[in-house]
């Protein structure tokens, strides 16, 4: 009894493991993996495309598209990450890879419908025209359509670009961070953005946006805790002097050069740890009541506006 018992035990294990080593050697689906390498075979490597600024390398660069091959599941391979259960590629991380050559709209990468993250930042896709992720490229160009619709996406990062053209209305509200910093983007602020109430930081800095934004544009927005609209063409108003509707839990704050006149808005903010205001029309006094709230301020800019003097702390 006792070696029958034993005999099932090892059966039992033998067929446990069959069946977990089958689950996870092949996870990735044969489409997705063929997608991945079609890219790859687009792309070249080249240990200078991942060289910054002609002076040093990026961190950790290596070309993690030579362990790709379909000998293994594609979950397996440098920088592809893939869900848990349904075996769908849903980050890609090629940061730093050597890789050189040019994206095209039709490229095998957009296959990878499933994709939340895509990070191709210190590699040379010079003259690509466009990219969902794309960390200090050389893209230009309007971003394509498609972007503001992925359904999944929770980070969109283009800063350090050429970027033209105006923003569309994002179609999903998972973002929840947002770096279209140092482009060439211009336009109102899309109205969709007040619906992202997933947001968590925003920086629309350096770019040519214009027209009167009121503070109460981003009263949704409960969760941001960071916004940049700096250097750019918008007027920032407070029409309906409301004093509450800036996010209460903002940390970081950049309206430089947003013709801000006065301080009211942010009566309500009471966890500000960085805040530009510097090239403004702000006039008179600093109230009492901003020192109060800017006890623990770590960073505060209000240099060349028109202030005449400073309320001491009551």
């Amino acid at each position: 009894m006792g070696y029958e018992y034993l005999v099932f035990l090892l059966v039992s294990f033998f067929l446990c493991q069959l069946a977990f080593s089958s689950s996870v050697t092949h996870l990735c689906s044969r489409d997705e993996s063929i997608s991945l390498l079609k890219f790859k075979n687009t792309l070249t490597v080249d240990p200078s495309a991942s060289y910054y600024w002609g002076y040093h390398y990026g961190p950790q660069s290596y070309p993690k598209t030579r362990s790709w091959n379909m000998s293994r599941d594609c979950c397996s391979w440098d920088g592809v990450v893939c869900d848990d259960f349904t075996g769908h590629v849903i980050e890609l991380d090629l940061g730093c890879s050597q890789l050189e050559g040019k994206i095209d709209s039709n490229s095998s990468l957009f296959q990878l419908s499933h994709l939340r993250m895509l990070n191709l930042s210190w590699n040379n896709f010079s003259n690509s025209h466009i990219s969902p992720e794309f960390d200090s490229n050389s893209l230009n160009g309007a971003i394509p359509s498609w972007v503001f619709s992925l359904p999944s996406l929770t980070e969109l990062s283009l800063s350090n670009n050429h970027f033209s053209g105006q923003l569309e209305d994002f179609n999903s509200n998972t973002l929840e961070w947002i770096f279209l910093e140092h482009n060439q983007l211009q336009g109102p602020l899309p109205r969709s953005l007040q619906n992202l109430v997933n947001l968590i930081e925003l920086d629309l800095s350096y770019n040519n946006f214009s027209g009167n934004v009121d503070v109460s544009f981003f009263s949704n927005l409960k969760q941001l805790r960071s916004l940049s609209l700096s250097y750019n063409s918008i007027s920032l108003t407070n029409e309906n002097k409301v004093k509450s509707t800036i996010p209460k839990y903002l940390e970081s704050l950049f309206l430089s050069a947003c013709e801000v006149k006065e301080l009211d808005f942010l009566r309500s903010t009471e966890e500000l740890s960085y805040l530009d205001l510097s090239n403004n029309k702000i006039q008179g006094r600093i109230p009492d009541w901003a020192w109060s709230n800017w006890m623990h301020m770590e960073y505060l800019n209000l240099s060349r506006n028109m202030l005449t003097s400073i309320d001491q702390i009551s």
